[in-house]
């Protein structure tokens, strides 16, 4: 639940306050989340432009709660994230298409060594299963001969 309060105007300030105990404060760009003991919430909106104001409401709020902490959430670029993203599943990807490599191409080189083709053949499709990564395989097992 997100509320704006108008309970108390702080001293030197024409922010609002509220006058429960506050927990935790998320600090964004141009506004503030009031997290206080009884699970409420309050939105501050600041604009931008009152960094001063900010910094008079967080010290009139510090003087009253002690013992409350501070957060500061920064939004991050969504095509940076996106990226972070792809990156991170990378990581996991990349070795299950190694295994499938490697399986393929131990498929392919051991019907290659089996099969009854000539020498120069062999010689072919050996290059291409090896030097063609991960292609070089499957193009043999589905065009090679049998």
């Amino acid at each position: 639940m997100v509320k704006i309060t108008k309970k108390f105007q702080a001293q030197n300030s024409s922010i609002p306050c509220p006058e429960v105990d506050v927990n935790n404060i998320e600090i964004k760009k141009d506004e503030l989340m009031v997290h206080t003991a009884e699970e409420e919430t309050y939105k501050v909106n600041l604009g931008s432009r009152n960094s001063i104001k900010k910094q008079e409401f967080l010290n009139e709020i510090k003087a009253k709660n002690p013992g409350m902490t501070e957060t500061y959430v920064t939004e991050s670029n969504e095509l940076f994230s996106s990226f972070l993203l792809l990156y991170q599943a990378l990581y996991l990807i990349i070795p299950l298409l190694i295994l499938v490599h490697i399986i393929l191409l131990w498929i392919a080189l051991r019907r290659i060594i089996r099969s009854q083709i000539e020498s120069t053949e062999k010689l072919v499709y050996t290059i291409i299963a090896l030097f063609f990564t991960f292609f070089g395989p499957i193009i043999y097992l589905t065009t090679g001969k049998r």
